[in-house]
């Protein structure tokens, strides 16, 4: 028998209650689900983005940088985009903001911002993460709510 208490003497009838709600054994912790490392909306947007990225690049064969600032060595192929404003919200969909480069002229882009800006390669200052407030940025916001939806609609 397990010792009890000494206030379970002192105060008979709360000992007794307590006993009463007490679970008899105490069961094993539940096994917690691991946090998701991207949420549903962030699913959606890059799944959304792998798709058009590779339009984009198909029909945008060659890096901008090399086609419009003069001191670069050679064309290349482009094999990456740019975001000229970010990736935030809608940005990371919205192809008025994409530039196609090659790996160089992501990174001359990184190095020279305000080359880039001259050139039209990266926004403005202060609008960096800001999508414009117009019809297209809300077709965005839309396609990314329906998106599960449709998906659904399919199958």
């Amino acid at each position: 028998m397990s010792k009890q208490a000494i206030w379970t003497d002192a105060f008979p009838q709360q000992a007794a209650k307590l006993r009463r709600t007490m679970p008899r054994k105490l069961s094993a912790p539940r096994r917690r689900q691991p946090v998701s490392k991207q949420s549903r909306i962030g699913r959606i947007k890059t799944e959304i983005y792998r798709v058009l990225r590779l339009q984009f690049l198909e029909r945008n064969r060659w890096c901008r940088v090399c086609l419009f600032v003069p001191y670069s060595p050679r064309l290349r192929a482009a094999t990456q985009v740019h975001h000229s404003r970010g990736r935030d919200g809608t940005l990371i969909i919205d192809e008025r903001f994409f530039v196609p480069v090659s790996d160089a002229g992501h990174d001359w882009i990184q190095r020279n911002p305000a080359a880039a800006r001259r050139a039209g390669l990266l926004c403005k200052r202060g609008q960096w993460g800001c999508a414009p407030k117009d019809a297209v940025t809300d077709g965005l916001k839309e396609m990314i709510r329906n998106w599960g939806k449709a998906k659904c609609d399919r199958k």
